[in-house]
């Protein structure tokens, strides 16, 4: 009798024991879920915020014109109450493409910013050889060794368009401190070229020194400009940046401006 009852208490305790698992993976899985549940909340509460940072940023340019851009393309703070909300937008008029521009001006470009005629020289063939737009012979001052090296590096193979400062970078005769030396005169959605009398000092520079007419500087045209806003929401442990860019047509009834892309991009420390 006594075996019988240890038996049957050993069963209740091993079925307790095991109802006692299974509701502790219960709860676990149900806190996983919640916590998960919260976070997305939370990204997209901030993802909401942020589109609603870039919509008034660009309601402000609609209403105020020009005076709205701020000079440079840093941020400005929109809300720092519970919950940090920062924007920065910029015209991209009197900017440079890597993809579109001539040789000649981006060798002159890379110069004014402070990069040897040698080595601007090679940057810029391996620009024009990346993008499908020259050979090695058509760059001054690239000697030799340079062909040869270009050749080894395997940079015929790296045909396509420029969309980031990474791909620049990524270029063999590039490299990080090129790319950041013309970083602030860069645009790679901009289809034209740099608009003259909308550049800034040092691109109205390399225009003069390539030779390039350069008419006196007449100002930024808001009226179907292209337009590269930004959104950043940092709220507890959630950081998210919006990236949007527009083209501003200000005579638009009920939004300013169409669409080009919206998109969630990457936050950096910038």
């Amino acid at each position: 009798m006594s075996h019988d009852r240890g038996f049957a208490l050993l069963v209740v305790l091993w079925s307790l024991g095991f109802l006692a698992l299974i509701g502790m993976h219960v709860l676990l899985v149900g806190r996983h879920a919640a916590q998960a549940t919260l976070a997305e909340q939370a990204e997209v509460a901030a993802e909401l915020a942020a589109d609603g940072a870039l919509s008034e940023r660009l309601y402000d340019l609609a209403t105020r014109g020009a005076p709205a851009l701020t000079s440079g393309y840093g941020w400005v703070v929109s809300s720092n109450v519970g919950i940090l909300v920062r924007t920065r937008m910029r015209i991209e008029q009197g900017l440079v493409n890597p993809n579109k521009v001539g040789p000649v001006f981006l060798e002159a470009l890379l110069e004014e910013r402070g990069i040897s005629k040698a080595a601007a020289a090679r940057a810029t063939a391996a620009i024009m050889i990346g993008t499908e737009r020259g050979d090695l012979t058509a760059v001054s001052g690239l000697g030799q060794r340079a062909r040869l090296l270009m050749c080894r590096s395997g940079q015929g193979a790296m045909h396509g368009s420029i969309q980031t400062l990474d791909d620049l970078a990524a270029f063999p005769m590039v490299g990080p401190r090129i790319a950041a030396a013309i970083e602030n005169v860069l645009s790679f959605a901009e289809m034209d070229d740099p608009l003259p009398g909308a550049a800034g000092p040092v691109v109205r520079r390399a225009l003069a020194h390539a030779s390039i007419p350069v008419p006196p500087r007449s100002g930024l045209a808001v009226e179907g400009a292209l337009l590269i806003v930004e959104a950043q929401v940092e709220r507890g442990g959630v950081r998210i940046r919006r990236h949007a860019e527009v083209i501003f047509a200000g005579d638009a009834s009920m939004q300013p401006w169409h669409v080009v892309r919206w998109e969630t991009v990457p936050v950096k420390s910038d």
